[in-house]
């Protein structure tokens, strides 16, 4: 195995934007999904019927879910691109940055891939296996439609 150090001197701006609006949008969408929660909810203690509540609740909501998406996008997107240029910029001044990495012959990667997978298939060999009880009808397996999973109840 031989290590060796690599110095990074500069990165694209634009790909740290994606990246950083793509965790973005991610934010967003949950933020949003948790305002559609909220105003559905809202809407269903200042309405009559729960499906009122339901219905007038839904075009908040999924707004929220795709503007918030839309708008966290594209806050992480500028973010990630004055990221990326101060970075430049200090890389630039600081003499870049070092990322230390390891290579890895081939032999090593297929022997760690096939000591995975015999750890993988070792632990598939201790699992037990579930026992099958049989249906009301005598048949084992996966009920027929309309037949009952429940044992019938025994009068004493």
């Amino acid at each position: 195995m031989e290590k060796r150090q690599i110095r990074v001197m500069r990165i694209s701006p634009a790909t740290l934007g994606l990246f950083e609006g793509a965790f973005g949008l991610l934010m967003g969408l949950a933020i949003g999904i948790g305002a559609w929660i909220s105003a559905t909810a809202g809407f269903n203690l200042n309405t009559g019927t729960v499906l009122e509540g339901l219905a007038l609740g839904m075009t908040p909501g999924i707004g929220a879910i795709v503007a918030l998406g839309v708008i966290y996008f594209a806050l992480g997107w500028v973010a990630g691109v004055v990221h990326g240029a101060a970075f430049n910029l200090l890389t630039a001044w600081l003499g870049g940055l070092e990322v230390a990495s390891q290579a890895l012959d081939r032999d090593e990667v297929q022997e760690a891939e096939a000591l995975e997978a015999l750890e993988a298939y070792e632990a598939y060999e201790q699992l037990e296996e579930p026992e099958v009880t049989p249906m009301p009808s005598g048949r084992q397996g996966v009920p027929a439609f309309g037949e009952s999973i429940r044992q019938p109840k025994r009068r004493l």
